[in-house]
Parts: structure tokens; C-alpha cells; sequence
């Protein structure tokens, strides 16, 4: 056992001042997987299973003495659920003039098939990267791994336009490369997926984690998977989850290649028209009250 998994009282007090420190340092909200890998990097803790337990067990115990605001981490897996209801339809409009969004990508000059398509392959990043996405009005897929069929039809029946451009993201391993562009046992990837058996055209660019990234920023790394080599004909001597990239560096990402997309000039207008829209609303929510 490491010695960073024995601690005294001190150390733990020490730790989770450390812990705190990197992630507010590291721009919140980001997932407890994310600071672990901050932690990681830092030095805090070894890259084990019991290196995550002693983070988890820092972060909670920050979060519960009210040191770690509750906005800060991010679980996206786990929420309760309740159908909504109002006292009123004055009452719901009120409620939802907020929501409201004018559609850019329809409304635009020319610009409705262009908009992309961000495509990520876990769960936990969805939290992190989805304001920029909600900002940009751009579908965020998350397959969890390989896709199923149906959500393949879905998006293809959905959110791919005449040409359209996927943003994908995934770890740096087997199996994460092999959504891209496919493996020994399933040839292909993300595009022919597309392509080939829902008749889209689709353009899918792999944008994190790269070999220049884990360079860049210094990405702890971990050994592939046993089988990566035989089954992917993964050749590299490390591999790189895709949490280990920090909150903004991957939001800072997702947006570079989204405003690729965006004319700035119409943007501005369709930002006034949202306004008075939504003015437009509150009038009516007024008048029902």
C-alpha cells in the first residue's frame, strides 16, 4: 500500500485543503473523476483505486462542511425525477420564459445544415461540456461507449442535415480510437456507421484525446488495456481517458470547434431577437396571471 493511502487526521486535513485548492483552481463544475485526475497530476494521490476512494471520500467531506459549493462537481448519472406541474398557466409561461430559445441554426442565412454535432463517448463528460453546447444550440450525443443502432437512427433521423460535421470524444485507447475509425473485429467507426448503414452524409472528426493533448497538457496516463493491441491494433506504449483533461480545457475545445460554424454578425441578431421574444412572453405571462 502507498504510503499516500495511510494518513493521519493532519494529512487528511492537509489533503482535502490541497483537493479544494485544485478544484477551484481548475475552473468547477467538473466531475469528482475530473478532480482526480487534477489530484493525480498534483501528486496527491496514486492513480489506484484507492488513490480515487481517498479523493472521493476528500470531496464529500468538503462538500458536506460547506468548504466545496454543491454546484461544483457534477453527477449527470444520478438525479431524482418529478413530473412538473403549475398553479397556473400564467404560472407556467412565467416559468418558462427563460427556456426559451430562438432557433440560430433554422433561422440563419444558409446556415442550417452546417451546424455540428458534438459526440462523446462517456456519460460523466456530458455535465461538463453541456453549457457550451446548450450556449451554441448544438446536440450533445452521449453513446456510452460503442453506439446501439438506435441511437444511430436517432440521430440520423434527428440532428444530421444535408452535410454535417461530428465532433467526436473519447479516450485515448483501443477501444476509444476504434469508435473513430474502427478496429480489427468491427471495421469502419463513427462515419461508416453513419454513412454506410443509415445513408448520412457525415463528416466525424476525433478532437480529444490526441497524442498532441496528452503532450501539451500533460495528461497522466495509464497502461492499455489487456487485448487493446489484438482487438484494435492498438500500438501505443500508454493510454489517456478522456477525464483527464480538465473542465475547461474541454469546454475551451468543444467551443473552438463549434464557433467554426457560427457567422458572429448573425449570431448578434439572433441574440436581440431572442430578447424580444422572450419579452414578448413575460408580456403574455403577465396578462394570465
Amino acid at each position: 500500500m502507498s504510503r499516500k493511502d495511510k494518513r493521519t487526521n493532519a494529512e487528511m486535513e492537509k489533503f482535502r485543503s490541497d483537493v479544494l485548492a485544485i478544484v477551484m483552481d481548475h475552473d468547477p463544475p467538473m466531475t469528482v473523476r475530473h478532480a482526480f485526475y487534477l489530484a493525480v497530476a498534483a501528486g496527491l494521490v496514486d492513480k489506484t483505486e484507492n488513490g480515487y476512494r481517498y479523493l472521493q471520500d476528500a470531496v464529500r467531506v468538503l462538500r458536506l462542511v460547506g468548504e466545496l459549493g454543491w454546484d461544483a462537481i457534477l453527477d449527470s448519472v444520478r438525479a431524482p425525477r418529478l413530473t412538473s406541474t403549475w398553479s397556473s398557466a400564467g404560472g407556467f409561461i412565467a416559468h418558462v420564459v427563460n427556456w426559451y430559445g430562438h432557433d440560430f441554426w433554422s433561422s440563419s442565412e444558409g446556415h442550417a445544415d452546417e451546424r455540428p454535432i458534438i459526440w462523446v463517448e462517456k456519460d460523466a463528460i456530458a455535465g461538463v461540456i453541456q453549457p457550451v453546447c446548450d450556449r451554441w444550440q448544438v446536440p450533445l450525443v452521449v453513446a456510452r461507449g460503442n453506439p446501439s443502432v438506435s441511437l444511430l437512427h436517432d440521430v440520423a433521423e434527428n440532428y444530421v442535415q444535408a452535410e454535417t460535421t461530428i465532433y467526436q470524444l473519447t479516450d485515448y485507447d483501443g477501444s476509444g480510437l476504434s469508435m473513430h475509425k474502427g478496429g480489427f473485429r468491427k471495421p469502419g467507426g463513427l462515419e461508416h456507421d453513419l454513412s454506410a448503414e443509415h445513408g448520412c452524409h457525415v463528416t466525424v472528426e476525433r478532437i480529444a484525446v490526441t497524442e498532441q493533448q496528452i503532450k501539451k497538457f500533460k495528461l497522466p496516463t495509464r497502461p492499455p488495456k489487456a487485448g487493446d493491441r489484438a482487438q484494435y491494433g492498438f500500438s501505443a506504449k500508454h493510454a489517456v481517458e478522456l477525464d483527464a483533461m480538465s473542465g475547461q480545457q474541454l469546454r475551451d475545445l468543444v467551443e473552438r470547434h463549434i464557433l467554426q460554424h457560427v457567422d458572429v454578425g448573425e449570431w448578434a441578431v439572433h441574440e436581440k431577437q431572442e430578447v424580444a421574444d422572450r419579452a414578448q412572453l413575460a408580456r403574455i405571462a403577465k396578462g394570465h396571471r
